[in-house]
């Protein structure tokens, strides 16, 4: 579990949080993973995108990235998350398709 995560859990709810037990890693990714839809048009990706890269340059907009413990937004090639993505794979191929 990320450190970033970790805080972020404690500070919104300690006492549940101290209650879970870590039962595997997966590696670390090199940004936060914004996830839409498969089916999200192109454009609409792109807009998004935009819109995350304004806010992180944003400075009236930090104290917001501060309080989700969010240090910076960055832009990184999907490649970077091929690790991640063979997760993704291997799940599938061991009958976990769907992930809930």
């Amino acid at each position: 579990m990320s450190s970033a995560l970790i805080a972020f859990s404690l500070a919104i709810c300690s006492e549940k949080v101290s209650a879970l037990r870590v039962l595997d890693q997966t590696p670390e990714s090199p940004a936060i993973p914004f996830i839409t839809s498969v089916a999200t048009p192109v454009l609409q990706i792109e807009a998004i995108r935009s819109a995350l890269l304004r806010l992180a340059k944003d400075p009236d907009r930090k104290p917001v990235l501060r309080g989700l413990h969010i240090g910076a937004i960055t832009a990184v090639e999907p490649s970077f998350y091929e690790r991640i993505m063979d997760y993704e794979r291997e799940a599938a191929d061991l009958g976990y398709s769907v992930l809930a």
